[in-house]
């Protein structure tokens, strides 16, 4: 049996609408699974769902005419991507995307180089977008915000301008607002941390009507409509794009979760119980390295085993 190369239109609108029954969800993630391309295609669709406020928000608008503004967008921004007509809803999330960034052209950052990517905006604020993360931005921005959209991991050095703060919004509701710092993002569908290196950063809830402020070395939370902050205590948190790791008798299953976040290939333990800490500086080493310290520091051996890397006793 051939895999299936189309979906209907309809069942990618009721995904994007939260709305599939379990036989249309299953059927969903049997056309993901065909093709990476499928995959790519869905980010691209929910990157511009999610950036706008809503379908009700569209009364008046010619979606027709706005699905074709943002379908060339698309292909200018992205060459290589893949832009397909759909239903209204589908549409309708063009429409809306359009709408908030004004006539500013929507630029799609899909990245899916194994390297973490650097991109400058039209601000000067500079973006380094981990491997999987979808980020968007206009070309130029209008008014008096500058607005993008972030689904996944990202490091901001964002350009200081106090009369046009900088707002990121991200795939579970919250709100990042800034006036120009430096601070790591990530999001997951129920989580967005923020950890700021330099400045001050404002994390608010869906709905605007709460609010918490970070400085450097801070950490906050947005959870399931909770806030919360607390210190930083991973020096390690930008490490992802850096390449660099400082262990200060770190234990060491925290020690091979922090290195997988910048090695393709995870590093795991055989035994979760086996026990030692370690000291140790690491500057973008290559992953051999990485794993004759990892062997000679705390007695072990390392094998390389289903795309793992497995340290063992």
């Amino acid at each position: 049996m051939k895999p299936e190369k189309n979906i209907p239109d309809d069942l990618l609108s009721k995904h994007l609408e939260q709305n599939l029954n379990a036989q249309e969800q299953e059927q969903l993630e049997a056309w993901l699974g065909d093709a990476d391309e499928n995959q790519a295609e869905l980010n691209d669709l929910e990157t511009i769902w999610n950036a706008a406020e809503g379908a009700a928000e569209l009364d008046g608008l010619d979606v027709d005419a706005d699905w074709n503004a943002v379908s060339g967008q698309l292909k200018d921004a992205a060459p290589e991507a893949k832009v397909r007509k759909l239903s209204w809803v589908t549409i309708a999330a063009a429409a809306a995307a359009i709408f908030l960034f004004s006539t500013s052209i929507l630029q799609m950052f899909n990245t899916t180089s194994p390297s973490v990517q650097q991109y400058a905006l039209a601000d000067g604020t500079k973006v380094w977008v981990k491997e999987g993360t979808n980020f968007t931005a206009p070309e130029s921005f209008d008014g008096n915000q500058r607005v993008v959209q972030l689904k996944g991991k990202a490091y901001f050095d964002v350009a200081e301008n106090p009369n046009k703060p900088f707002i990121i919004k991200t795939e579970n509701g919250g709100e990042i607002t800034v006036l120009g710092t430096s601070f790591n993002v990530q999001t997951s569908p129920k989580t967005t941390e923020v950890i700021v290196k330099t400045g001050k950063v404002q994390l608010a809830d869906k709905a605007g009507k709460n609010a918490i402020q970070m400085e450097a070395n801070e950490r906050g939370i947005y959870r399931e409509g909770d806030l919360e902050k607390d210190y930083n205590e991973n020096p390690n948190f930008q490490s992802w794009r850096t390449g660099n790791f400082v262990f200060d008798n770190t234990p060491l299953n925290e020690v091979v979760w922090n290195l997988s976040t910048f090695y393709k290939k995870p590093i795991v333990l055989a035994d979760s119980n086996i026990d030692c800490n370690l000291t140790a500086f690491f500057q973008r080493e290559n992953i051999s390295t990485i794993l004759e310290t990892l062997e000679k520091s705390c007695a072990l051996k390392s094998k390389e085993q289903d795309g793992e890397y497995v340290l063992y006793r």
